[in-house]
Protein backbone atom coordinates (compact mmCIF):
# COMPACT_ATOMS: atom_id res chain seq x y z
CA UNK A 1 0.00 0.00 0.00
CA UNK A 2 1.36 3.41 -0.97
CA UNK A 3 1.42 6.47 1.24
CA UNK A 4 -0.83 8.30 -1.20
CA UNK A 5 -3.52 5.67 -0.51
CA UNK A 6 -3.40 6.60 3.17
CA UNK A 7 -3.79 10.35 2.58
CA UNK A 8 -6.89 11.64 4.30
CA UNK A 9 -7.84 15.28 5.03
CA UNK A 10 -7.21 15.17 8.78
CA UNK A 11 -3.62 13.91 8.51
CA UNK A 12 -0.83 16.43 8.70
CA UNK A 13 1.71 16.70 5.91
CA UNK A 14 4.47 15.82 8.39
CA UNK A 15 3.01 12.34 8.94
CA UNK A 16 3.43 11.54 5.24
CA UNK A 17 6.71 13.48 4.78
CA UNK A 18 5.27 15.60 1.98
CA UNK A 19 6.91 18.60 0.36
CA UNK A 20 5.41 21.65 -1.33
CA UNK A 21 6.18 22.93 -4.81
CA UNK A 22 8.53 25.52 -3.28
CA UNK A 23 10.61 22.78 -1.60
CA UNK A 24 10.60 20.67 -4.77
CA UNK A 25 11.86 23.68 -6.73
CA UNK A 26 14.69 24.07 -4.22
CA UNK A 27 15.60 20.39 -4.69
CA UNK A 28 15.59 20.87 -8.48
CA UNK A 29 17.52 24.18 -8.16
CA UNK A 30 14.76 26.21 -9.84
CA UNK A 31 13.77 29.78 -9.13
CA UNK A 32 15.33 32.46 -6.95
CA UNK A 33 15.38 31.54 -3.22
CA UNK A 34 15.30 35.24 -2.26
CA UNK A 35 11.98 35.82 -4.06
CA UNK A 36 8.86 34.34 -2.41
CA UNK A 37 6.87 31.90 -4.58
CA UNK A 38 9.55 31.98 -7.29
CA UNK A 39 10.12 28.24 -7.02
CA UNK A 40 6.40 27.44 -7.09
CA UNK A 41 6.03 29.60 -10.20
CA UNK A 42 8.86 27.70 -11.90
CA UNK A 43 7.23 24.36 -11.04
CA UNK A 44 3.89 25.59 -12.42
CA UNK A 45 5.59 26.70 -15.66
CA UNK A 46 7.22 23.30 -16.04
CA UNK A 47 3.85 21.60 -15.54
CA UNK A 48 2.17 23.90 -18.10
CA UNK A 49 4.92 23.25 -20.64
CA UNK A 50 4.68 19.48 -20.18
CA UNK A 51 8.18 18.98 -18.78
CA UNK A 52 8.68 15.83 -16.70
CA UNK A 53 8.24 16.10 -12.93
CA UNK A 54 7.80 13.56 -10.14
CA UNK A 55 4.22 12.35 -9.58
CA UNK A 56 2.27 14.64 -7.26
CA UNK A 57 -0.42 13.90 -4.70
CA UNK A 58 -3.75 15.66 -4.35
CA UNK A 59 -5.14 15.60 -0.81
CA UNK A 60 -8.83 16.49 -0.45
CA UNK A 61 -9.26 19.84 1.27
CA UNK A 62 -5.64 20.89 0.65
CA UNK A 63 -4.84 23.57 -1.89
CA UNK A 64 -1.88 23.05 -4.17
CA UNK A 65 0.27 20.14 -5.18
CA UNK A 66 2.24 17.99 -2.78
CA UNK A 67 4.98 15.44 -3.39
CA UNK A 68 6.27 12.57 -1.28
CA UNK A 69 9.86 13.43 -0.38
CA UNK A 70 11.20 9.90 -0.98
CA UNK A 71 9.49 9.62 -4.38
CA UNK A 72 10.76 13.05 -5.45
CA UNK A 73 14.34 12.28 -4.36
CA UNK A 74 14.29 8.94 -6.19
CA UNK A 75 12.88 10.62 -9.31
CA UNK A 76 15.64 13.25 -9.22
CA UNK A 77 18.32 10.56 -8.92
CA UNK A 78 16.87 8.67 -11.89
CA UNK A 79 16.57 11.79 -14.07
CA UNK A 80 19.98 13.40 -13.49
CA UNK A 81 21.81 14.34 -16.65
CA UNK A 82 25.16 12.80 -17.43
CA UNK A 83 25.99 15.47 -20.02
CA UNK A 84 27.03 19.05 -19.47
CA UNK A 85 24.37 21.48 -18.39
CA UNK A 86 22.87 23.78 -20.99
CA UNK A 87 24.91 26.71 -19.72
CA UNK A 88 28.19 24.80 -20.08
CA UNK A 89 27.51 23.68 -23.64
CA UNK A 90 29.05 25.71 -26.39
CA UNK A 91 26.68 27.61 -28.63
CA UNK A 92 26.53 26.66 -32.28
CA UNK A 93 28.28 28.59 -34.98
CA UNK A 94 31.80 28.82 -36.21
CA UNK A 95 34.21 26.27 -34.70
CA UNK A 96 36.99 27.50 -32.47
CA UNK A 97 40.47 27.89 -33.90
CA UNK A 98 42.95 25.38 -32.65
CA UNK A 99 46.22 26.98 -31.50
CA UNK A 100 49.18 26.05 -33.68
CA UNK A 101 47.07 24.79 -36.60
CA UNK A 102 47.37 26.68 -39.87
Amino acid sequence: MLLRDLAVPFMSTDALDLITSEELARMLRLGNPAVPQSGANCINKRIQRGKPLPPSIQIPGHRGRLWERAVAEQWILNHQRDTKSERERRKGGRPRRQPGVA
